[in-house]
C-alpha cells in the first residue's frame, strides 16, 4: 500500500526519497568521468590530480547523499535537514562541472556555471539554518548576545577577509561580483548559525555542533580561496582544498544526530554568555582599532569595530544595572523570608533538610545547625505521618507541586497545624533536584474555626430546641432506681429527650448548647411543671441545670406543685457535683430550701470532683449517686471497690442515702449489696424508655434471682 501524498509528512518522505535516488545517479556520473579520465591518462602527469580530484567528489557526493538520506529520520527537522541536502547536492554538481570543464580542451570562464551551483549551495545551507532557527523561536532570538555576536562576526569578516578581496578583485563586473559574493555568503551562513544557536537558547546539541564546525571551515575555505583569486595567486592543493572535504564530512556527521528541542539555560547561564561575548567583542574591537594606528585599515571595518565598541559599553552598563537590581531584589526577598512568620526550608528528595529559614526556626524550635543536614522525620515530622512525608515527597519527585494541611511538632514536642506548600526545585536541566517547602502555623486558625463552628452548632441546636419547647415535641424517658434489698422499684429518674422528624434526639446533643443561653431556664420550668404532674401519682427524680441553682422562681414553682396536691416526698432533685461547685453558696441555699419543703435532694456523679466530701458539710442533701466510672468495674478494680466503701461509709454516718449508677452486670448488683448501697440504676435494672414505664420489680426480682 503506498503512502498518502496528500499527507504533508508524507509528501516531504516522498521528495527525501526521489532526491535520494536521484543523486546516487548523480553519484555515479560523476565516478563514471573520474574513472573514464583516469583510464585514458594512464601513464600521464595528470593521473595524480585526476584521482585527486575523484577522492575530493566523491566526498561531497557522499556527503550530500548522506544528508538527503538521513533527512528521512528528522522529523521534527526534516525540511531544514532537505534545504541543507539540496545545498549540498548543488555543491557536489557544481564540482562535477569543475571536473568535467578542467578535462576539457578550453580555459574554464570566470565566473562559471559551477558558481551559480555554488551560490545556490549558500541558499540551501542557509535556508537550511533559518527553518532550524524558526522552529525553536525563543527570546534569546533577538537577545543582546546575539546582536553582538553578529557585529563581531561582521567586524572580523571585514577586517580578515572582505577587505583584501575587495581590494584584489579584478575582471569583468561579472568576475568582481561573484568574487565579492563568496565572503558576503559565507559571512551570512555564519550569521544564520549564530541565529540557530540564539533560537536554542544557545544551547547546541552534537547535531548543531557538528554542523556549525562545518560551517566555519566552509567558510574558511572559501575565504582562503577568494582572497588568493582575488590576488591572483590561487594554484590549487592549498588549505581551502583540504578544509572543503572536512567541512562536508562534518555537515554528513551532523545529519546522523536527531535535532530536539532545547534545554535553557537560564538566566545565569545567559548572563555569563553574555559577559563573555561582550568582553570578547571588545577586545576584538580595541584590536583593530590599535591596528589601524600602526596600518590604515578600511572604513567600514572601522565603523564596525566602532559600532560593536559602543554596543558592548552600553551593554556591560545594562549588566551592571542589573546585577545591581538583582543584588536588591535578593536582598529584599532575604529580608521578607528572614521576617515572615512562615517556615521556609529546603531539603533533598530524601527528606534531608538543606536550607533552614529564620521563621522555621521560630515555628519548630530547631536552628539551622540543628536541623541542616537531619531528615524532617526526626526534626518535625510525628510518627503517625512519616507515611505521609513519604507520599508528599514522592509527588514532588514527579514534579508535582502539594499543598495540603497537617500536623507538626516543635522542638518542645508541641503538637501544631499546619498549612504546607511544597514545590519541586530543578536543575538547569529540568530534573527534579529537591523540595523548597513553606510551612504555616494555623493552630489559631483552627481553633477560632471549631469556636466558629461550635458557635454555629450551638445556635442551630438552640432554635432546634426552642422550637421543640413552643411545639410540645420535648419529652420525658424514665429510668428505674431499685431498692438493693428488696429489688422493687424506688422512684423513677425523669430523662430529657426531644422529639424530631420522627427522630427521638438525646439530651447530649441538645442540651450542652441550651446550657450556655437563658433557654436552659425555659428548659427547666418545663421539667418542674411537667415533672410535677408525673411526681402526683409516683416519686421521680429531676435533673437541674447550673442555672437553676441561682434562680429563686424554682423553689416558688415547687411550693406551688406542693400546694396543688403533689406530695413533697415524690420530689427528688438532682444536682451534680460540677454545677454545685460552680456557686457552692448558691447550691447551699437551693438545697436547704428544697428539704425544709420536703423534697429529696440528691447530689449526681459523686465521687467525680476535688473537694467531694466537703461538699457533704455544706450541702443537706438527702441522696448521693455514685458516679458509673467506679460501678462498671467494680469487681476487677480493687480500688473502686475501697472508694466505694468510702462513700457509703461517709454518707452512713451523715445519715444519707446511696446510689450506684451504671449498674450493668450481677456480679456488680451483688458486690454493692454487700458493700451496703442503698439504691441501684442502671441497665441491669432497666434501660431509659418512654413513659409511662412498667414497675420493675419484677427485673430486679429476676436478677436478684439469678444471684
Amino acid at each position: 500500500m503506498g503512502l498518502d501524498d496528500r499527507d504533508p509528512q508524507n509528501r516531504t518522505r516522498l521528495i527525501a526519497s526521489s532526491a535520494t535516488a536521484a543523486f546516487a545517479a548523480l553519484i555515479a556520473a560523476v565516478l563514471a568521468v573520474h574513472l573514464a579520465t583516469a583510464v585514458a591518462q594512464v601513464g600521464s602527469r595528470q593521473l595524480d590530480r585526476e584521482l585527486n580530484d575523484l577522492t575530493y567528489a566523491l566526498v561531497i557526493a557522499l556527503a550530500a547523499a548522506a544528508v538527503l538520506y538521513r533527512s528521512r529520520r528528522h522529523r521534527e527537522s526534516r525540511r531544514a535537514w532537505l534545504a541543507i541536502g539540496f545545498g549540498m547536492a548543488a555543491w557536489a554538481a557544481g564540482d562535477l562541472w569543475f571536473v568535467i570543464a578542467y578535462a576539457g580542451p578550453g580555459p574554464i570562464p570566470y565566473p562559471s556555471p559551477s558558481d551559480g551551483l555554488y551560490i545556490l549551495q549558500y541558499a540551501g545551507l542557509i535556508a537550511g539554518m533559518w527553518i532550524i532557527s524558526g522552529q525553536f523561536r525563543s527570546r534569546a532570538a533577538l537577545s543582546p548576545a546575539l546582536l553582538i555576536s553578529i557585529l563581531g562576526i561582521a567586524t572580523i569578516w571585514s577586517w580578515l577577509v572582505y577587505d583584501e578581496v575587495v581590494e584584489g578583485a579584478a575582471g569583468s563586473a561579472a568576475a568582481v561580483a561573484v568574487t565579492l559574493a563568496y565572503p558576503l555568503l559565507d559571512l551570512f551562513l555564519l550569521i544564520s548559525l549564530v541565529l540557530a544557536l540564539a533560537a536554542r537558547d544557545w544551547r547546541p546539541e552534537p547535531s548543531l555542533l557538528l554542523v556549525g564546525a562545518g560551517f566555519v571551515a566552509l567558510a574558511l575555505a572559501d575565504s582562503v580561496y577568494a582572497v588568493a583569486v582575488a590576488n591572483d595567486v590561487y594554484v590549487g592543493r592549498d588549505l581551502g582544498d583540504a578544509l572543503w572535504p572536512i567541512s562536508a564530512a562534518l555537515i554528513a556527521a551532523g545529519s546522523a544526530f536527531r535535532t530536539t528541542a532545547p534545554t535553557p539555560v537560564g538566566p545565569r547561564g545567559e548572563r555569563a554568555l553574555l559577559r563573555g561575548l561582550v568582553i570578547a567583542a571588545i577586545l576584538l574591537a580595541v584590536a583593530i582599532l590599535v591596528v589601524d594606528h600602526f596600518s590604515r585599515v578600511d572604513g567600514v571595518t572601522i565603523v564596525l569595530a566602532a559600532t560593536t565598541l559602543a554596543a558592548c559599553c552600553a551593554q556591560l552598563v545594562v549588566l551592571e544595572r542589573d546585577r545591581r537590581r538583582r543584588e536588591l531584589e535578593l536582598d529584599e526577598l532575604a529580608s521578607i523570608v528572614d521576617c515572615s512568620g512562615d517556615a521556609m526550608l529546603t531539603s533533598d528528595l530524601e527528606g534531608t533538610v538543606s536550607g533552614w529559614s529564620p521563621g522555621a526556626e521560630r515555628l519548630y524550635g530547631f536552628s539551622a545547625a540543628d536541623a541542616i543536614g537531619h531528615p524532617l522525620s526526626e526534626l518535625t515530622v510525628p510518627r503517625d505521618r512519616v507515611g505521609e512525608l513519604a507520599m508528599v515527597l514522592a509527588r514532588v519527585r514527579a514534579g508535582e507541586p502539594v499543598t495540603f494541611e497537617t500536623k507538626r511538632v516543635t522542638r518542645s514536642g508541641i503538637a501544631i497545624d499546619v498549612s504546607i506548600h511544597a514545590i519541586p526545585v530543578r536543575d538547569l536541566s529540568g530534573a527534579v533536584v529537591g523540595v523548597t517547602t513553606a510551612a504555616r502555623d494555623i493552630t489559631d486558625r483552627h481553633r477560632l474555626e471549631a469556636v466558629e463552628r461550635r458557635e454555629r452548632e450551638g445556635r442551630l441546636w438552640r432554635e432546634r430546641t426552642k422550637a421543640a419547647l413552643a411545639e410540645g415535641r420535648l419529652e420525658f424517658w424514665a429510668q428505674p432506681i431499685a431498692d438493693v434489698r428488696t429489688g422493687t422499684v424506688h422512684h423513677h429518674e425523669l430523662l430529657l429527650r426531644m422529639k424530631e422528624g420522627g427522630e427521638t434526639i438525646g439530651p447530649d446533643r441538645f442540651l450542652p448548647h441550651a446550657e450556655r443561653s437563658e433557654l436552659i431556664a425555659a428548659i427547666d420550668r418545663w421539667a418542674i411543671d411537667r415533672g410535677s404532674e408525673l411526681a402526683r401519682h409516683e416519686p421521680v427524680a429531676i435533673n437541674l441545670s447550673a442555672r437553676s441553682l441561682a434562680t429563686p422562681e424554682l423553689v416558688g414553682a415547687v411550693e406551688r406543685a406542693i400546694l396543688a396536691g403533689t406530695p413533697a416526698a415524690n420530689f427528688v432533685f438532682e444536682i451534680t457535683e460540677t454545677a454545685a461547685a460552680e456557686n457552692l453558696e448558691a447550691a447551699r441555699e437551693l438545697v436547704t430550701s428544697l428539704t425544709d419543703l420536703g423534697c429529696g435532694v440528691a447530689l449526681d456523679d459523686f465521687g467525680t470532683g476535688y473537694g467531694c466530701f466537703t461538699y457533704l458539710k455544706h450541702l443537706p442533701v438527702t441522696t448521693l449517686k455514685i458516679d458509673a466510672g467506679f460501678i462498671r468495674n467494680l469487681g476487677e478494680d480493687e480500688t473502686d471497690a475501697r472508694v466505694v466503701r468510702s462513700i457509703i461509709a461517709v454518707a452512713a454516718n451523715f445519715g444519707i442515702k446511696t446510689v450506684a449508677e451504671g449498674v450493668e452486670s450481677p456480679r456488680a448488683l451483688e458486690l454493692l449489696r454487700e458493700l451496703g448501697v442503698d439504691y441501684v440504676q442502671g441497665y441491669l435494672i432497666g434501660p431509659p424508655g418512654p413513659l409511662a414505664p412498667p414497675t420493675l420489680d419484677e427485673g430486679v426480682s429476676a436478677a436478684t434471682t439469678a444471684r
